[in-house]
């Protein structure tokens, strides 16, 4: 009795083998699992962006559908305009990820100073942040005079 179980069970190990190398396991992932990313992909970004033409139509379309919200749209348009520049930087372990590049401390204090003082910039972490990165980048934003920014859970 045991030995038809042990050969029923390797017939059952073998077959699932073959079922995964015939490619039937996609469900297990095909990644080298070392967490860098380097999976394949192709290597575009698609974007949805409402162009300022199509929302411009859109809010015409709104006023004259009620009149009353034609000043308050004015007024939005024009807060737009003088609208404070954003910076999103995300601390992932020890890295920091400035426009969807690894950069050191030194190259996104430079690229905040290009953009000026009053940069609003949001501070995103993932699990994996360690505790002194976010306090060296706090640390730093505050030396550099940068106090207009947010840590976003």
């Amino acid at each position: 009795m045991k030995k038809i179980v042990g050969i029923l069970t390797a017939l059952i190990v073998i077959g699932v083998a073959v079922f995964c190398l015939l490619g039937g396991c996609d469900g297990f992932g095909n990644g080298s699992g070392n967490s860098e990313g380097s999976g394949e992909g192709s290597g575009t970004v698609t974007e949805s962006v409402v162009s300022a033409d199509k929302q411009e139509s859109a809010d015409s379309k709104e006023n004259t559908e009620n009149p009353e919200s034609t000043e308050s749209s004015k007024d939005s348009t024009a807060d737009e305009s003088s609208a404070v520049p954003t910076a999103e930087v995300t601390v992932s372990g020890r890295d920091y990820i400035y426009n969807n590049s690894k950069v050191s401390l030194d190259e996104f204090v430079g690229e905040l100073k290009k953009l000026g003082a009053e940069t609003e910039i949001r501070i995103t972490s993932d699990e994996t942040a360690t505790k002194n990165t976010m306090d060296d980048l706090i640390e730093r934003l505050e030396n550099e005079g940068f106090k207009n920014y947010i840590k976003v859970e």
